[in-house]
């Protein structure tokens, strides 16, 4: 009799130790830090790829709007002749260059010949040369067509690195919440088989007094009872397990690009207790006071108005009239492509005025209008969202701090269940309770130590929506 008791004890004490997570040895199982995980979603995961051809594409963005500032060189040429008649023959080339000011500069080479030209297109032989300049005096001045589209290209170039920063803490937060999913239902699964193990051995033990006669056969049923209600427990937890691990497998790939699946020889890094807050107050404090020019979504807020500014600014321009200045010096000496020198007379020039504009401009000043509307919405969408995204991370701070000042009171509320089993053992030891009470102690220790590893995992799973709320989710290293 006196041997069943300190056995029993022992089976136990063996139970205590539910708050000290076991750690399989490297040679039964493989553990992957969270750290290294990450490291596998940066690198291979089509989202961060994807995310990685958003600088790229700001880079195309901004070449392709300083191409319409590259010099055009044309030539054009056109003849005719009937019953061996030469009617006329034209031939017109050179370069045209434009400046980001708006001012095309050209240099055209021009020659003419035949019997029936139009006396204005009579040229002398060698040709004409003429350089000179387009130049807009109102519409087309401060801004055009061309200059707005190179600005809203650096606009997205300068700010595709908060794209791409949005687009991984989304990524990284995801993932890192279903690898601490995987952490918990890894941990509530060991938990669950080592009680299995507990309430075998209790079993034979009870078995093993009843056959001496020092219990009665109610006690073996109910330790069978608890034999099958511990293995429906750790079966649940496999399966919830399983459903973890093959979640988490979605954020896993090859450097191919074919998915994998977690092997079950993988687990995870533990849940552990923290020693210290995850962020200082002065970090909190300087990441509040520098809260708009590090979060991406602020950013990007910013970049809406941004845009809607520059294009405010052409709509502006479209109001004013059209008038264009066309000076040409005119030279009939081409042969300074042999060296020679280029007499340019003032007399001799070609000169241009084009002036147009709509009566009504009911199309610009609607354009504008709408424009305006835009700009005012998306300054109000900017002022509130800020608000929120800013009131969202001093919410997940706050959470934060709670979810560790609780740390310490669930942990001895944990160790206190399994105290109130020892003392309940201790009472059984000499009569004065029964194998159901030890059982009902159990059963409250059990759900004690599952009340402390979910709070672990929500401390974990707040520590990365903070860091997201904050956007740097994608600069945070986690501790190992």
């Amino acid at each position: 009799m006196k041997k069943f008791w300190s056995l029993l004890s022992v089976i136990v004490a063996f139970s205590e130790v539910g708050f000290a997570q076991f750690e399989p040895s490297s040679d039964s199982a493989y553990v992957m830090p969270l750290q290294d995980f990450i490291g596998l979603v940066l690198k291979h995961h089509p989202v961060a790829n994807q995310a990685a051809l958003i600088p790229q594409e700001g880079k195309a963005r901004r070449l392709m709007a300083k191409g319409s500032f590259d010099p055009v060189a044309f030539y054009f040429a056109s003849g005719k002749e009937f019953n061996n008649k030469n009617y006329y023959s034209y031939q017109d080339g050179g370069l045209e260059f434009f400046t980001y000011p708006g001012i095309k500069f050209n240099a055209t080479w021009s020659t003419t010949g035949g019997d029936f030209l139009n006396p204005e297109s009579n040229m002398p032989i060698g040709g004409l040369l003429a350089i000179g300049a387009d130049i807009p005096v109102l519409r087309g001045l401060l801004t055009d067509q061309r200059r707005l589209e190179l600005q809203q290209a650096k606009l997205f170039n300068r700010y595709s690195a908060y794209m791409q920063r949005r687009v991984l803490n989304d990524l990284l937060f995801e993932a890192i919440a279903d690898y601490w999913m995987w952490s918990l239902r890894f941990a509530e699964f060991q938990m669950r088989d080592r009680f299995v193990k507990v309430a075998r051995q209790r079993f034979e033990l009870v078995k093993t007094a009843f056959l001496n006669g020092d219990v009665p056969a109610v006690d073996t049923l109910e330790a069978f009872i608890l034999i099958q209600s511990r293995e429906i427990a750790a079966e649940q937890a496999r399966a919830q397990l399983n459903d973890a691990r093959l979640k988490l497998s979605n954020h896993l790939w090859s450097p191919s690009g074919e998915p994998l699946e977690l092997s079950w020889l993988v687990i995870p890094q533990f849940l552990n207790a923290p020693t210290q807050f995850p962020v200082s107050f002065d970090s909190i404090i300087k990441i509040s006071n520098e809260f708009y020019q590090i979060n991406p979504e602020s950013q990007l807020l910013d970049y809406q108005v941004r845009l809607l500014e520059a294009e405010r600014a052409f709509r502006k321009n479209e109001l004013l009239p059209k008038l264009n200045i066309k000076y040409n010096f005119l030279t009939e000496q081409v042969g300074f492509l042999a060296g020679e020198e280029i007499f340019i007379s003032p007399r001799n020039y070609k000169f241009g005025i084009d002036f147009s504009i709509p009566l009504f401009l009911r199309r610009e000043r609607a354009a504008l209008r709408i424009n305006e509307i835009r700009l005012t919405e998306a300054r109000l969408q900017r002022e509130n969202r800020r608000i929120a995204l800013q009131r969202r991370m001093q919410q997940e701070a706050y959470l934060l701090e709670n979810q560790f000042e609780q740390m310490n009171m669930v942990r001895n509320n944990m160790k206190n269940f399994f105290e109130l089993l020892r003392i309940e053992q201790r009472k059984f030891q000499i009569g004065e309770s029964s194998l159901f009470l030890v059982n009902a102690r159990e059963v409250q220790a059990i759900d004690a130590e599952l009340q402390y590893l979910q709070l672990l995992h929500r401390y974990q799973t707040s520590i990365a929506s903070f860091f997201r709320a904050a956007g740097i989710l994608y600069d945070y290293t986690p501790p190992q």
